[in-house]
């Protein structure tokens, strides 16, 4: 594995397992695919009578994610 792969890799995980030592009961899962769609890191829970899903994608950019980025993000959360 290239070395800057293996620095990403490293942030994901690292990102995957805060998020399940804050929640150990939410089942968090890295390198996730829904339908047919990649993610860094995903979490499923259930908080009263609701199921809920939180997708998140690493990013480490100087500047913010430009605006059609995010809306080419969340079209491929809803297809």
């Amino acid at each position: 594995m290239k070395p800057e792969r293996q620095r990403w890799e490293r942030f994901e995980r690292l990102v995957a397992a805060i998020h399940r030592a804050m929640d150990p009961a939410a089942q968090v899962k890295w390198n996730d695919s829904i339908n047919g769609r990649q993610f860094d890191v995903t979490l499923r829970f259930r908080k009263g009578l609701y199921d809920y899903l939180t997708v998140i994608e690493c990013k480490d950019y100087s500047s913010s994610v430009p605006v059609g980025e995010v809306e080419a993000f969340e079209r491929a959360l809803f297809i």
